[in-house]
């Protein structure tokens, strides 16, 4: 699943008319989309000042926490909630959120968010004054219509402000929350709004909120709200238990299964494997080493070189294509989106029929950047340009039944410069049930036997040689 990250800004302290309860709207929101929306703790951050811990430049901490984000967030793929409240106004053609004194239209915050990270699916909730007005509209000539741009470059946005213009947004002191806040987090905690997969999307919420903060002013404060999410997007799932263990349940001929797994279990697991295969790569590189003496430098690639390692090696995408695709012929996906194939929503020309949108396309991503994922690759670049480099790896990965591995092996061809280019690339995966038996069976795999390149370095360097010979001798 993608990762989902958040900016949540409450601001009480305003010289003119401060407010009481904006930051613990923020804490709440934090706490909610933690528990039921599927947030990590580390992807939110929250921007709060109170006349106990004031901070005056909250512009500067909204742009700080944009530029961490963008450090792991992947565009197009992984999704955006923003959270403001506090003081809001309404001026000329646009909307604004006031961030103690200095007023910004919520039209350049949305630029910033969509510029900066691109998200695929982005959900704002602005609990301010007049917070709606001339920020959205069905008008499709107004110039301030946002979700036009947004929609070009994700899969969907769910705008939801307190009130339109001349309204004001209420805070409660019974409720010590702002109403629009207080209701929004009700509602994802209403089981009954779930669907009978345990999912609550955007659309239900936000009619619920819409009718529910009505009903409770009076119909004083009512908000608005646009929503452009295609598919079926999961803003909060049902709650099932509050520990670390997975229930599994699986049916085999009406006799029911129960197999239960900690979280503790499968990361020792993983991290024995990990260990495991680290000393038997170690044994391998040091034999070709000896056997090639002199001819290749050896490096190996980890987490903390795994950017760098997508970034210099090219045809990422096919790699990535052949893990996908062999795990998913041996019905052994991994839990997270370790390797996955995804779909780039293309668009349609406004100005042309219906029938000149482009088809949508198939991606391929490689992210061994997860908890649930250990893996080890080793390159053998070649010291001389007549002789052909090659890498291998493997991975070790969480399953929805077990723990899987894959192995990898590719060569590397020459693309002008240096051996970048991925080619025969070869993908395979094995299958193991976790139990104490574990570590045992994977001491049995054979390294050795599993890779086909060890009989094919001497024939790749003798072609190298051959198409480099065949080269200079018909060359000017």
């Amino acid at each position: 699943m993608s990762e989902r990250y958040g900016i949540l800004i409450g601001i009480n302290d305003y010289s003119d008319a401060p407010l009481s309860y904006c930051v613990n709207d923020a804490n709440e929101i934090s706490s909610t989309l933690i528990d039921r929306c599927l947030f990590k703790e580390s992807n939110i951050y929250k921007i709060t000042s109170d006349i106990d811990d004031s901070k005056k430049e909250i512009i500067g901490e909204f742009r700080q926490a944009l530029s961490e984000i963008k450090i792991t967030f992947e565009p197009n793929k992984d999704s955006f909630f923003f959270f403001f409240a506090g003081h809001g106004s309404c001026s000329g053609e646009k909307s604004h959120i006031w961030l103690h004194e200095i007023e910004h239209s919520i039209e350049e915050i949305y630029n910033e968010i969509n510029t900066t990270l691109n998200p695929e699916v982005q959900i704002y909730v602005i609990d301010a004054c007049e917070s709606g007005g001339k920020v959205i509209t069905r008008d499709r000539k107004s110039r301030y219509s946002l979700l036009e741009k947004y929609e070009a470059t994700s899969s969907g946005s769910m705008l939801l402000f307190a009130c339109g213009t001349n309204q004001y947004a209420t805070e409660s002191s019974a409720l010590k929350h702002g109403l629009l806040t207080n209701v929004f987090i009700n509602g994802i905690n209403n089981d009954d709004l779930y669907d009978e997969d345990g999912i609550l999307t955007p659309s239900i919420l936000q009619d619920y909120v819409t009718k529910e903060t009505a009903k409770i002013s009076d119909f004083a404060q009512i908000p608005v709200y646009e929503n452009r999410i295609s598919g079926i997007y999961p803003l909060a799932v049902r709650k099932i238990a509050d520990n670390n263990e997975i229930p599994i349940e699986i049916t085999v001929r009406s006799n029911p299964i129960v197999y239960r797994i900690t979280q503790e279990l499968r990361d020792t697991l993983l991290s024995t494997g990990k260990s495991t295969i680290s000393d038997k790569m170690n044994q391998l590189s040091q034999q070709l080493l000896v056997q090639y003496d002199n001819i290749y430098k050896f490096k190996t690639i980890d987490d903390f070189e795994y950017r760098m390692f997508k970034e210099q090696y090219e045809n990422i995408d096919i790699l990535s294509e052949k893990l996908f695709k062999t795990a998913k012929r041996d019905l052994n996906l991994p839990l997270d989106d370790v390797f996955q194939e995804f779909t780039i929503k293309q668009n349609t020309d406004p100005f042309q029929s219906v029938f000149s949108r482009i088809p949508d396309s198939k991606e391929y991503e490689l992210n061994l950047n997860r908890k649930s994922v250990e893996f080890r690759i080793d390159i053998f670049n070649a010291n001389n340009i007549s002789e052909s480099s090659f890498g291998y790896g493997v991975i070790i990965y969480h399953t929805k039944w077990g723990i899987s591995l894959a192995t990898l092996e590719f060569r590397l061809e020459w693309s002008g410069y240096s051996d970048t280019i991925l080619k025969e690339i070869q993908t395979n995966t094995i299958k193991y049930k976790i139990n104490e038996d574990f570590e045992s069976k994977l001491k049995l795999f054979n390294l050795n036997e599993s890779f086909n390149f060890i009989s094919e370095i001497q024939n790749w360097n003798d072609n190298r040689k051959a198409e480099i010979s065949a080269f200079l001798e018909s060359s000017l």
